[in-house]
């Protein structure tokens, strides 16, 4: 993975937290911003991308012009953005993902436990905390976790959500029974956590063919080929 180089969209916060780790394990990246061309992609093997809405769709057509893959992060998305990921897919791996945590792609497998054991004996409720700077509320982690339970027929009473500080994520699904309470929490210590993952899914991402790819695809692949261990660093 040393010789992988990363094209790192634009300057934000978790840009920078991407370039860190990357720097930290000698992979070779570089920045792309809006004004960048297919031409400045040319040393590079896959781009990440954590901008905006408003931004995403330039910087997939720019991997589109690249024949790279593209691996976004970019939550607060209509159902166009979600249509172009698509249309991508058709030339290029496209991964996307509200939050690029193995933790919570671990909390996701946890609920699908609960929501069985747990159905129409238990009131849920969902809380999501982050830094104060962070544009969409409700994240986009806690919107999938409550489209996961709704999906089975949960009715999720409410979303709570809460900027303050430099917080780097919680999301916490809480069960409130006649005489216990349940909670299933994840918390990210540092924004590292994000940009490990999202590089582990590069590489990961580098060995599939065209198509659209969403987390559980990654570690349903893990899983089935008992590597969970050799995709995280």
């Amino acid at each position: 993975m040393v010789n992988l180089r990363l094209a790192i969209a634009s300057k934000g916060i978790m840009a920078k937290s991407i370039a860190q780790v990357a720097t930290n394990l000698g992979i070779k990246y570089k920045f792309i911003s809006k004004n960048s061309t297919k031409h400045d992609l040319e040393d590079c093997a896959i781009m990440l991308e954590f901008t905006s809405a408003s931004c995403c769709k330039y910087y997939g057509d720019l991997c589109l012009e690249a024949n790279i893959p593209y691996i976004s992060g970019t939550t607060g998305l209509s159902s166009d953005e979600y249509k172009h990921f698509n249309l991508l897919a058709q030339k290029i791996p496209v991964f996307w993902s509200a939050n690029m945590s193995i933790g919570i792609a671990y909390m996701h497998r946890c609920l699908s436990i609960a929501q069985k054991l747990l159905a129409n004996k238990f009131d849920c409720h969902i809380s999501e905390i982050h830094h104060k700077d962070k544009a969409d509320a409700i994240s986009g982690t806690a919107m999938q976790l409550s489209a996961q339970l709704r999906s089975s027929g949960w009715d999720v009473e409410k979303i709570t959500s809460t900027r303050e500080g430099d917080t780097g994520g919680v999301h916490t699904v809480a069960f409130t029974g006649l005489d216990e309470d349940i909670t299933i929490s994840h918390r990210a210590l540092d924004r590292a956590v994000f940009a490990r993952g999202s590089i582990d899914i590069a590489a990961w991402l580098l060995k599939q063919q065209l198509g659209y790819y969403v987390m559980d695809d990654y570690i349903h692949d893990c899983i089935s080929s008992s590597k969970v261990l050799e995709h995280m660093l």
